[in-house]
């Protein structure tokens, strides 16, 4: 099984980006503070946070993740081949 896309709707500082990583060797490049970092923890959270969380042990583990301002949730979409 191998990760083909990911999209962060919404999540950190993206509304909604989608990321094409089907290529053999998929490489993430860029300036400081263009989200490198925001996509490896949505893919992180979404493969490895448990989902019987309870909101408080939700909010203290993915609360810096959702949208400003106020937002309540964070969703990423991954893809597997």
């Amino acid at each position: 099984m191998r990760l083909t896309s990911a999209r962060l709707h919404p999540f950190g500082r993206f509304q909604d980006a989608s990321w094409d990583l089907s290529a053999p060797v998929a490489v993430v490049a860029g300036p400081n503070e263009t989200g490198k970092s925001t996509l490896r923890q949505a893919i992180m959270h979404a493969l490895f946070t448990p989902s019987n969380l309870t909101p408080a042990r939700l909010r203290d583990s993915l609360a810096r993740w959702f949208p400003l301002p106020g937002g309540d949730h964070a969703t990423v979409t991954l893809t597997f081949l």
